[in-house]
Formats: structure tokens, sequence, C-alpha cells
């Protein structure tokens, strides 16, 4: 199912988020001092929080939440006049972590929201050339954590039908686990990967959390049908 219009009003602090030391780690999309107005929803005139709302984009009735890492670093989206790729906030259908998921979101038959744990901010790498890959932990950052983390608390107070929220890769799972006030479980990924999603929190005992490999990695190809498979039992 793919996106709608109903991305709802963001809130002023959620735009208006800054780093403002001589070398912050993340910066917000938001900031139209150093991005472009492309943030838009393309058929709406509301802003995009995640970019990937363009592919599932079903925020008042979403069954399931997906949550990758983040949307990449800030040369996706500066302008190609500053070495950048000048790409607009929404999902790039070529990348493999897209294409990927595809199928499988698809196969759950349910409306769907798609988002980063990072929500808005992208990584201020220095290469231009290496625009999709860093670890987070070279760029784990208290201050931007604790951003985002809010920011998935708004999300999930936004999301009234809400049953399952799956993080892909451990870095979605770490972020999400900490944000939802339940660090036990941040650094037990490869424990909980590929099980059937439960609830992780005392306080959202109607909402599990799921963890599958990332989609962008093609070396975990084979996991993939097992893994979707207990999320998909999860929904029954």
């Amino acid at each position: 199912m793919s996106s709608t219009s109903d991305t709802p009003p963001l809130a002023r602090w959620i735009k208006s988020f800054r780093d403002t030391r001589e070398h912050p780690r993340y910066l917000n999309v938001f900031d139209t001092k150093r991005f472009p107005r492309r943030w838009k929803l393309h058929n709406s005139d509301r802003p995009a929080l995640f970019g990937t709302e363009s592919l599932y984009g079903r925020w008042s009735d979403a069954a399931v939440w997906i949550l990758a890492r983040d949307a990449g670093t800030k040369w996706s989206f500066i302008p190609s006049s500053e070495r950048g790729r000048g790409f607009r906030w929404e999902h790039d259908p070529s990348r493999p972590t897209n294409s990927k998921l595809k199928p499988y979101a698809d196969s759950l038959r349910c409306p769907i929201l798609y988002g980063s744990a990072m929500s808005c901010l992208v990584a201020d790498t220095s290469d231009p050339e290496k625009s999709e890959s860093f670890e987070l932990d070279e760029f784990y950052d208290e201050r931007a954590m604790r951003f985002a983390g809010k920011v998935l608390q708004w999300s999930l107070a936004r999301l009234p039908r809400l049953r399952l929220v799956i993080c892909l890769g451990q870095d979605s799972w770490r972020v999400t686990m900490n944000a939802i006030g339940d660090p036990r479980w941040a650094k037990r990924f490869s424990e909980i990967r590929g099980t059937k999603p439960q609830p992780r929190n005392a306080l959202l005992p109607n909402i599990k959390f799921g963890a599958v490999y990332h989609t962008g990695k093609h070396f975990f190809d084979s996991s993939r049908p097992a893994e979707w498979k207990e999320i998909r039992r999860a929904l029954q």
C-alpha cells in the first residue's frame, strides 16, 4: 500500500532542532540554510518527517511501522552545485534498502508507515563519495540520540492503530529500544532478530517490536524469508 498525504503537522521543535556545535555529527534536513526546500511530500503541502512516506506513508491507519536507521548522509540532499546529489526528501526506488524491502512489506497486506530511527537527521560526513556508508558508533552522539528518541515517542503518539514496529538492522533496533525506555533490549539484536515480535514495554502492551536484518545488506538475503515469515505471524 503506497503513500497517502496524512502526515501530521510537525511540531515546531522537530523542524527547529539544530546542533550548534562547531562540528555537529548530525544535521536536521529542515535546516533551510543547509538544504533546499525539497522536503514536502510529492502529493501534499505537508512536510514529510522521514522522507520515505513517499513509499509507505499511512500515518492515520498504519498497522505496521518499518524503521530503517536513517536516510543517509547530508550529501544525498544538498545541491549538486555543492558536490551533493541534490535528491528530494523522499525514498529512492533504486536503493537496495527500498527495492528489497518492498516485496516483503507488500506481503504484509496492511497499511504501513516507513521511517527512520534517526527521523529527520542526516549524518554530517566529510566525504561526499561515502554518502550512504558509515557506522553508527562512529557518529554516535548523545544529543542527536535524545532528539531521535523524542521524535520516535512523538510519532508513536500519532499512530493510533499501530500494532507492530519492525526495525531494519541493529542500529535501528538500538535507537528504538532506547527511545521507548527499555535499554535492556537495545544490545540484544542478535538474540531478537528473526524471532516472533513481542511487546517490549509495559506502557505499550498492544504494540509488538520485531527486528530483521537491514534490507540494504545483500549478504543477509538468504535469511529474509524466514525473518519476514515471523513478522507475518505476529500480525495474524
